[in-house]
């Protein structure tokens, strides 16, 4: 999967847009959220930094996540993204 770049908000790094815009297309395009693992594989990196980015988007108020739950990842406002592309 290519890289997207991410810069609708101010004070979230690229990992953490990048984790953002996989999570919206996966949500939009297969109806759900993405795994730890997926995340992964797209950011470019292992489960545990996803950890500590969804931990960091949470706090900045940017995903909610329902515990006890898989793929249970939600954006709290919409990504300005395109879709279709992947």
């Amino acid at each position: 999967m290519t890289n997207r770049r991410f810069t609708g908000w101010t004070g979230v790094t690229r990992r953490e847009g990048e984790a953002m815009w996989f999570i919206n297309w996966h949500i939009g395009i297969r109806g759900y959220a993405p795994s730890v693992l997926e995340i992964a594989a797209h950011v470019g990196c292992c489960a545990a930094t996803v950890v500590k980015i969804t931990t960091a988007l949470r706090a900045k108020n940017l995903i909610h996540c329902m515990p006890g739950q898989a793929r249970a990842i939600a954006l709290t406002r919409p990504v300005d993204a395109d879709l279709t592309a992947a």
